[in-house]
């Protein structure tokens, strides 16, 4: 029966899924943005403007006389910053023509300039992603790998993986890179897509927590990502539509079994699509409209599902939600195609 209901669900509610909270929040008032980085890891609040706030992982503490990430041992450090008022964005190939340049100037600039006997070589363009933040920014990513030999004994040093992302907001660009080590990449990858796209322009203040919304951060720190389909349709996730799903997530799903496995099944589903969906939203305001119209009703009919509080009544409420949803989008219009059929 839960499998039955989880594959029906998951079909039929595309815009169920909201921005669920992975590990702790870094808010920086400063410049009204916010970014989520995995529990235990260590920040480093530096000038977004200069050497940029650092985050990385490691079980040795920096130490307080600390002037840059190398002063403390990792297997991954990401660096956030701000360039601001770098021109008028240009197509996805230019600008990822530009990011792979950066990138592989400052590996040349390794060998060449900043360290002395330091090298950096095998610079080589491992994959190419096009994507968006849960408030739907253009971000262009680009992972590459290369080998970085000091002649002390850094962190970053042997063979290394770099995923470096720049998410637009007009004339300024906010980059992400990360450097781990190969041998810990696979291992970190998923808590760098989920940083990344947690990335928030402007931020919204951390809300003081209940125990049990703690609880629920947890939960969702498995998963990660956001609604991104509800976020690009309705224009921000602030909106009444997306609050509702937030509200139903966090007060119904999450606090039953059935709900929580149906997040973790969810998940797998909708990124395959909703990233692909929200772009062309964004590209096409005649395409956000008829996503408008085709998911304003589904997300109406999930309003029942908020009377629902123990582990009976959401699969029971769920499959409701499900069978009238089977009504008015596939019923109705069979209907509708008979009735026509008939007349002619």
């Amino acid at each position: 029966m839960k499998k039955l209901f989880f594959g029906l669900i998951a079909l039929f509610s595309i815009s169920m899924l909201v921005p669920m909270s992975f590990g702790e929040l870094y808010y920086n008032d400063q410049y009204s943005f916010s970014v989520q980085y995995p529990d235990e890891w260590r920040v480093i609040d530096g000038d977004v403007l200069d050497e940029g706030v650092s985050f990385m992982d490691g079980s040795i503490e920096c130490t307080k006389f600390l002037i840059s990430p190398f002063d403390c041992l990792w297997n991954t450090n990401v660096v956030l910053y701000l360039a601001p008022d770098v021109g008028e964005q240009l197509s996805d190939s230019e600008e990822r023509d530009w990011q792979i340049k950066g990138q592989r100037d400052a590996c040349d600039a390794l060998t060449y300039v900043n360290f002395g006997d330091a090298t950096c070589k095998n610079f080589k363009i491992i994959k190419k992603f096009p994507s968006t933040t849960v408030d739907g920014y253009r971000i262009i990513t680009t992972q590459f790998s290369m080998i970085k030999d000091y002649p002390d004994d850094f962190s970053a040093n042997g063979p290394m993986i770099q995923l470096t992302s720049y998410i637009y907001d007009g004339n300024d660009i906010w980059v992400i890179s990360s450097e781990s080590d190969k041998d810990v990449f696979d291992e970190h990858e998923k808590l760098l897509w989920n940083m990344i796209k947690s990335f928030k322009l402007p931020a919204t203040a951390p809300p003081l927590v209940s125990a049990q919304e703690v609880k629920q951060e947890k939960i969702g720190s498995e998963e990660g990502g956001g609604c991104l389909i509800a976020t690009a349709t309705y224009g921000s996730e602030m909106s009444p539509q997306v609050q509702q799903l937030r509200e139903l997530r966090d007060n119904q799903l999450l606090n039953t079994e059935s709900g929580s496995a149906f997040m973790s099944t969810f998940n797998d589903i909708y990124y395959s699509f909703s990233p692909t969906i929200a772009d062309m939203e964004r590209e096409h305001p005649m395409f956000k409209e008829a996503v408008k119209v085709a998911i304003t009703p589904m997300i109406t009919s999930l309003s029942l599902m908020e009377s629902a509080e123990s582990e009976l009544q959401v699969l029971s409420i769920g499959i409701s939600v499900i069978a009238l949803n089977l009504g008015m989008y596939l019923g109705i219009p069979a209907i509708v195609v008979i009735g026509i059929r008939k007349r002619f």
